[in-house]
């Protein structure tokens, strides 16, 4: 937003430990609605291997 490019944010690394401490436990999963049921469930058996190391 052009209102906005003068604003220059003093962000710090501890600003925001709440959300820090939740992005390091979050994953991303990807799916597709193309997916058999088999492929289906080679990615919950890929996930849960990984789960349980």
């Amino acid at each position: 937003m052009e209102a906005n490019t003068d604003i220059v944010p003093n962000y710090k690394e501890d600003m925001c430990s709440k959300t820090l401490d939740l992005l390091e436990k979050a994953v991303y999963i990807s799916v597709s609605p193309d997916w058999t049921e088999e492929m289906l469930d080679a990615k919950v058996k890929d996930i849960i291997a990984v789960i349980e190391k």
